[in-house]
């Protein structure tokens, strides 16, 4: 889907290589740099009054820890999440910083025959760049000896545009359209969950998978296991697999899977992604008899069985359904004001209210039906409490509604994250004129359960507390306890 996120106007942007963060220079308003976060949609400012050089760009060191930028002659970096302060690297009149080379010990700046936009291919022999008098993208040989001489440039394709870049992959470029003249120029767009809108647009379905021979061979591994002829499949693992998981491990897994999801019925999708290490993995959607599952198998060079995973598949979206009954209704509430101020929920009964209750989040920045996957808890509470006669108010939580903010403040505490917010929730039922002020219960899940003893010390107005798995231990112990993932059998 595409995001937008308003920005200050003029200023120009730079992805960082993880593909979450890109690094902007603004020109206006007092200039400086800021890290956008693709996921979060939040900005985060790293210096103040940046460079001075119209159109130049800040760039991310390899390891994208650091941000390099250029101003009135100098090179500085500053460290990407904001941890430090910014660092003088270079002092020279034409000083501008172009572009990192791929181990990240060089920094240059190169003019060739009007080159401008310097950048490194994934080969740190190879430096792109673009010719400023014919816009063309151009590609030059370098030696890393010391004193040496870069090879003749030779021209690769027209370009349109002067923003354009290295895909991560090294094989492709990055060129960015000329705009819309109608469109704001004060706002980026930005494309989050590209890969699941690309596999919209482009599917990838057993029709096309099947052209692979690994999608016949994971097929054939599949049909096998079906059968039980685990030692079959067990002689084409390689030396990795076949230590890790000898026939007898085999056997018990996907016995364990079989038991718990039954059969296999049939495939619903196929694609092959090709790995970094050159192993190529097919990922076979398969609906068995009570759930559908991702079975993913890793083959190397030579064709061997390299890796194995089994996990649920993501299941389709599913829009926000609407209450079945008819004996509540739902209504859009603020809790809060002010900076803090958070959307929620008041699913009210339509006859008499016998009590009301707010429902508190768990750890983790969850939303007001407390999704997780295809489950909802609190939407599935809220609507069986109200269908009984019950209000029941369900909020965004602090953490995810600001997630910017809250990830700035470095002396975060409960009281922000979660006490603050549940006790404005039940002053809010409070003050409604059909709610009972004296029937106000708080229910607290998990961390908000275990807070829920709290709320209650600074709200003495609450009548009762309900706890769902609120640890009953001081956090200290708690912390010290180790997890332990279980496997067993039925």
């Amino acid at each position: 889907m595409n995001s937008q996120m308003g920005l200050p106007k003029g200023g120009s942007g730079c992805g960082a290589p993880d593909g979450r963060r890109a690094a902007t220079f603004l020109t206006r308003g007092g200039g400086g740099i800021l890290i956008v976060d693709l996921e979060r949609g939040t900005l985060s400012q790293v210096s103040q009054g940046g460079p001075r050089r119209g159109g130049s760009f800040p760039i991310w060191t390899h390891d994208g820890a650091r941000v390099v930028y250029s101003g009135q002659g100098e090179v500085f970096w500053t460290p990407a999440d904001g941890s430090g302060n910014p660092e003088l690297l270079a002092s020279e009149p034409q000083a501008i910083a172009e572009s990192t080379s791929p181990d990240g010990r060089t920094l240059v700046a190169i003019s060739i025959d009007g080159g401008e936009e310097p950048r490194w291919s994934r080969n740190p022999q190879e430096l792109f760049f673009r010719n400023a008098v014919t816009n063309q993208l151009m590609a030059a040989d370098i030696a890393t000896a010391v004193g040496s001489e870069p090879g003749r440039p030779r021209a690769l394709v027209a370009l349109g545009t002067s923003l354009w870049d290295v895909a991560p992959d090294g094989k492709r470029f990055l060129v960015v359209q000329d705009p819309d003249p109608d469109a704001d120029a004060g706002t980026v767009q930005v494309v989050v969950n590209w890969l699941e809108e690309l596999k919209r647009l482009v599917p990838t379905n057993a029709a096309h998978a099947q052209e692979s021979p690994a999608v016949d061979h994971a097929t054939r591994v599949l049909d096998l296991l079906e059968a039980g002829k685990f030692e079959e499949v067990a002689a084409e693992f390689d030396a990795k697999m076949a230590a890790a998981m000898p026939v007898s491990r085999l056997r018990d897994v996907w016995t364990t899977v079989s038991r718990q999801v039954g059969a296999r019925r049939s495939i619903i999708s196929q694609r092959v992604v090709t790995q970094a290490t050159g192993n190529v993995t097919v990922v076979t959607g398969c609906q068995f008899e009570k759930a559908a599952l991702n079975v993913m198998l890793s083959f190397d060079a030579g064709n061997k069985i390299a890796g194995m995973n089994i996990t649920p598949r993501t299941p389709p979206a599913v829009t926000n359904a609407a209450p079945a009954s008819t004996r509540f209704t739902e209504e859009s509430v603020t809790v809060g004001a002010g900076e803090w101020a958070l959307p929620g929920t008041l699913s009210m009964p339509v006859g008499p209210v016998a009590a009301a209750i707010v429902l508190v989040h768990g750890s983790g920045p969850s939303d007001r039906d407390e999704t997780l996957g295809p489950n909802k808890p609190f939407r599935d509470l809220a609507w069986g409490l109200a269908d009984r006669g019950i209000a029941v108010l369900r909020y965004e939580k602090r953490t995810r509604q600001f997630a910017g903010k809250m990830a700035g403040n470095r002396n975060l505490t409960v009281r922000e994250e979660t006490t603050e917010d549940a006790i404005l929730a039940a002053a809010l039922l409070r003050a409604h004129d059909r709610i009972d002020p004296k029937r106000v219960f708080v229910l607290g899940h998990s961390l908000g359960g275990t807070l829920a003893p709290r709320i209650a010390a600074e709200d003495r107005s609450l009548d009762g507390l309900i706890i769902l798995a609120g640890a009953t231990r001081p956090f200290v112990e708690v912390a010290r306890v180790p997890r332990v993932t279980h496997a067993g059998r039925d």
